[in-house]
């Protein structure tokens, strides 16, 4: 006969201290962390101390009342990793989520991710000036910053920046990051020059230089002599390599319009654009002659080769 301890069962997770259930649910939406409050009397107020506030996927209309009501509730002192999705614009949901992201940075945020969706109105938008100093903050993922900031940005602590779209100049927000190790920049139409000169600690930079829902991004100039990593995604506007003497590895896609191998087909205004390419190909690897490790996407090797024939 089976022993009955084994077929009854042992509820070994709720006698676990609180840190460790706290970390459990880290892993998971606070939606659901929530509802382990009905687990038992045991859980009922576990969730409340979580380290994580995962808000991802939540309809903005549908969610505010419970994300402010999450918010009320929530009793830790510290928030490790804090994630807002917002998937549908409201302007009068402004005022909430400068409130969102206030409270973030009042119990010193980590790790911050902002996502407002492809309908935010970055022309109008500006983040209050407490979220420009936050001292806590390692980790910073959010869709844009647009406007010269009404304060001194001071991330003292900040390590990784990704800006899924960039507008206007970097050099306000990376004097105020002296510790930033890697810079990861998405649309960047309104950068045109990208001095890291004075960023000793910046170290891997990665660039998607062009979204085709996005106009032409435009030229860009890059003087990084501190960088070890260079990943250069989508690239068919120009991009000047001016100094880049510490690489070790570098990752090169550079996008055409249209087919290489069609290339004696094409008209005089498309052939120019080949050689143009073929130009800053070149200068591009003087510039990374002392690269260790160097991968090339297919296109590049196209362009090259035919042009290299022709």
């Amino acid at each position: 006969m089976m022993d009955r301890s084994i077929t009854e069962g042992v509820d070994c997770i709720s006698s676990m201290p609180d840190v460790i259930l706290h970390h459990i649910l880290s892993f998971i939406p606070i939606g659901l962390a929530i509802r382990s409050s009905t687990l038992s009397k045991r859980w009922r107020h576990v969730w409340c101390e979580t380290p994580r506030l995962d808000f991802r996927g939540y309809h903005p209309m549908a969610t505010a009342r419970d994300i402010n009501q999450t918010l009320i509730s929530y009793k830790a002192p510290k928030i490790t990793s804090f994630h807002l999705c917002v998937i549908v614009w409201v302007p009068k949901l402004e005022p909430q989520i400068n409130n969102w992201i206030e409270f973030a940075v009042s119990r010193n945020v980590e790790q911050l991710f902002l996502s407002f969706g492809c309908r935010v109105n970055h022309a109008t938008y500006r983040f209050l000036n407490s979220f420009f100093n936050s001292s806590s903050l390692q980790n910073l993922h959010v869709d844009f910053i647009t406007g010269i900031p009404g304060c001194t940005v001071s991330w003292k602590s900040l390590r990784s920046l990704t800006l899924g779209h960039c507008f206007q100049s970097l050099d306000d927000v990376l004097s105020g990051c002296p510790v930033l190790e890697t810079l990861t920049l998405g649309y960047c139409g309104g950068v045109h020059s990208l001095d890291l000169s004075k960023s000793p600690t910046l170290t891997i930079l990665k660039i998607n230089r062009r979204l085709y829902c996005w106009p032409t991004p435009g030229s860009i100039e890059i003087v990084a002599p501190h960088l070890r990593y260079l990943d250069l995604l989508n690239t068919h506007e120009t991009c000047t390599l001016v100094d880049v003497s510490s690489l070790t590895k570098a990752k090169l896609d550079i996008r055409i319009q249209g087919d290489p191998y069609r290339y004696h087909y094409y008209s005089d205004d498309v052939k120019a654009d080949f050689l143009r390419l073929e130009n800053m190909l070149l200068k591009m690897l003087a510039q990374l002659r002392n690269v260790e490790l160097l991968t090339l996407e297919t296109t590049f090797l196209q362009v090259y080769t035919i042009l290299a024939f022709s």
